[in-house]
């Protein structure tokens, strides 16, 4: 049986602090639960705050003894004011050792080959779902069990990295400058 934590459980947070070799993230939502006035700097055109705290210094950490920290965002164009602040936002995680990617699509389309959800794998086998509310805020993560299924997701993720473009290089080719 699929083992569910919510998201709210410690153990959670616990799935991230213990990999040991690399992590892999696929955002394919085009909303999560966010700080709404953090959007409305960054619809403006003003940069983000800083973001420091214990995500970013485990990120630090699983970077300094050479753990591979991959995440790959589906992202439809053009970019609403959320999306724009996902962007933003990145700075300060790839800053902190994650290489962070995005796959660009026309809106209303969808990458051929991609699901339409989000999950994790952690050290190359273990796969988590993320489950999500009506807002977008993260409710659980649910363990995919299943050989085939296990091995369905790490196809879609090499395939969703063979798509993708570095964050880096994204950014000037939508306009958008590298936030400092």
């Amino acid at each position: 049986m699929a083992r569910v934590i919510a998201a709210s459980d410690p153990a959670y947070g616990e799935l991230f602090n213990a990999i040991e070799r690399s992590w892999f993230r696929l955002e394919a939502l085009q909303r999560y639960s966010a700080d709404a006035d953090l959007c409305r700097i960054v619809a403006l055109g003003r940069p983000l705050p800083r973001q420091d705290g214990p995500w970013y210094d485990m990120l630090r950490t699983h970077a300094a003894a050479g753990r591979s920290l991959h995440r790959v965002h589906i992202v439809e164009e053009p970019h609403d004011p959320y999306i724009t602040f996902e962007l933003a936002a990145y700075r300060d995680t790839t800053a902190a050792g994650e290489d962070v990617r995005i796959v660009p699509t026309p809106a209303g389309d969808w990458p051929v080959g991609l699901p339409r959800h989000d999950f994790w794998i952690l050290d190359e086998d273990q796969v988590w779902t993320l489950l999500y509310d009506d807002n977008g805020a993260l409710e659980a993560a649910e363990q995919v069990i299943g050989p085939d299924e296990i091995a369905m997701h790490q196809h879609w993720a090499a395939t969703a990295w063979r798509a993708a473009v570095p964050w880096a290089e994204y950014l000037p080719g939508v306009g958008l400058r590298q936030p400092i």
